[in-house]
């Protein structure tokens, strides 16, 4: 009769324990498991659970850290009288080659005074790149176009430097009987003041809000770079994202932004080389950067002083 007391009980405990786990469940899924370099995955929890429950939603930017985090949606949630089913999607991507494994989490809910968790599912995916055929040739698109030499052109070139030579002959003869009074030198402008000048223009023309999105990206990170030239003295149009990163390193202003340089160009980089095509808010995500490189490392402007006797 113990036994059946024992075993009765033990039925019990077993029972409800089952009862509250299914008060809350989540899974984690994605829409794939295979993606191509700088792909868009999406990252989906879907949570189930009692109305009475309140969960403490996880930092998933923080708990997927082998993924490039882009953004978050907003949740879908649908519920009735007692249950609630909701949503959460992130979009994650890879920009290199891999097998990448999500790990699992914890997800810590309140069940009235009660504090638990649940452990989020792992995910494996696979990253490739695109594939190229090595087995053949670097051609062009189509063969070069030959064009026939035109010598009426040529004269007309001729005459045309001859005339240009003659009368730029006269004006300085003119002017240098005339004893002209010297020209004032513009001040040269600084690098970052023509930077954000460019960026200004740049941002003003709209480009990749009218479809212009790889002109756009072109010309905000050649800004950039020539700004680097100018700030810090290296050749940086002529150099990869790779090369442009190193050579920030060499100054301890150049460090500072070496993170947030590397997520621009790269950025910049996939839509150039890679045709991506990226969401709305990474472009303007992209001068907020641009602006950011250039704000965190432009020079100190020194007021000086003036002395009691010079204002006298």
């Amino acid at each position: 009769m113990v036994k059946k007391i024992k075993y009765s009980f033990l039925l019990l405990l077993l029972a409800a324990a089952a009862v509250n786990a299914q008060q809350i469940t989540v899974k984690a899924s994605t829409d794939t498991t295979k993606y191509k370099v700088g792909d868009y995955i999406v990252y989906k929890l879907e949570f189930a659970y009692n109305k009475n429950i309140k969960i403490n939603y996880p930092s998933v930017k923080d708990s997927v850290k082998n993924l490039d985090f882009i953004q978050e949606e907003p949740p879908v949630k649908q519920e009735s009288s007692i249950k609630a089913m909701e949503t959460r999607s992130y979009i994650f991507s890879k920009y290199d080659s891999s097998i990448v494994r999500i790990p699992e989490y914890r997800v810590f809910f309140t069940d009235g005074q009660k504090q638990d968790y649940l452990v989020v599912n792992s995910i494996t995916l696979t990253v490739a790149t695109i594939p190229v055929d090595t087995t053949k040739d670097i051609q062009d698109v189509k063969p070069p176009v030959e064009i026939p030499f035109d010598w009426l052109l040529l004269l007309i070139i001729a005459a045309v430097i001859a005339v240009l030579a003659g009368g730029g002959y006269f004006i300085y003869s003119y002017y240098k009987k005339k004893k002209l009074p010297p020209v004032k030198a513009e001040p040269e402008i600084p690098p970052y003041e023509l930077a954000l000048k460019e960026l200004n223009t740049l941002e003003a023309k709209h480009l990749w809000q009218e479809g212009k999105v790889k002109e756009y990206h072109s010309e905000i990170t050649e800004i950039v770079r020539k700004y680097f030239e100018g700030r810090f003295g290296f050749l940086a149009l002529e150099m990869t994202t790779s090369e442009v990163l190193k050579s920030l390193e060499s100054s301890t202003m150049g460090e500072k932004i070496k993170d947030l340089t590397e997520k621009f160009l790269n950025n910049a980089d996939l839509v150039k080389f890679a045709k991506f095509v990226p969401i709305p808010t990474v472009n303007s995500e992209m001068m907020e950067q641009a602006l950011n490189i250039v704000h965190t490392t432009k020079p100190e402007v020194v007021v000086e002083q003036k002395s009691e006797g010079e204002n006298a």
